[in-house]
This record gives structure tokens, sequence and C-alpha cells, in this order.
């Protein structure tokens, strides 16, 4: 796993790729307006090969944690409409982290646009 940071001047950037031998088979990013905290977007792309084998959720997880360490509370994610493991797995994670969430969110043309804040 390889991490890494990059500030912009307008935006915010964090992210991390997943590597396995000469492949990246995973990417987690994170964007924000600095003067706009509830800007937030979290954006996560696993190669086909590693659907269903959890990176996902890790690589989400730990981008998540970050975000928090970062004092962002809101984030949207988009996601294909037939992608109905993204709630789920954002429940898991909040229970897994102990921070509380909700969600709402509304599906137009096959994506998904979910909106999670934490709680408190």
């Amino acid at each position: 796993m390889v991490s890494d940071h990059l500030a912009l001047r307008e935006r915010r950037w964090t992210g991390q790729v997943a590597i396995e031998g000469d492949r990246v088979t995973a990417l987690a990013e994170c964007a924000w307006d600095p003067a706009d905290p509830e800007s937030t977007t979290v954006r996560v792309n696993v190669a086909d090969a590693r659907l269903s084998s959890g990176l996902g959720r890790r690589l989400l997880r730990e981008l998540i944690a970050r975000c928090l360490s970062f004092g962002l509370t809101t984030f949207t994610v988009d996601y294909a409409g037939s992608n109905v493991t993204v709630d789920t797995m954002l429940q898991a994670i909040a229970a897994e982290a102990g921070e509380g969430y909700s969600l709402s969110g509304v599906t137009r043309r096959g994506i998904g646009h979910l909106t999670v804040r934490a709680a408190g």
C-alpha cells in the first residue's frame, strides 16, 4: 500500500493507492475546497479482478479516518447506482470506527449520489 498527499492552492487532496506487483489495483481519493468544508468528495475505484475482495472497503475506511483527522465531517460519494454495497459498506466502516454517520442520497440516470455526515 502506498499513500501520498498533494495540496493545491485552491483545493486540497489526499489519497492512496493499492499496488500488487506492477499493477495499481485500487485508488481512493478525497478532494475538498478549504473554504467549503462540506464540499468533500470521496472516490474509490477497484480493479475488476479485486471486486468483492474487501480492498475497496479497506481503502475507504483508511481514507475516511484520514479525512476525519483533518476535521472533515461531510462527504459526497458518487457511485454506480447498481452498486448496492456502498451503503452497507459505509455503515460497516462507521461501526468499526465507532463513528455515527447519517446517510442521505438519490440516484439519477444510474449514478448514486450519497451524502455522508459524521454525527456529533
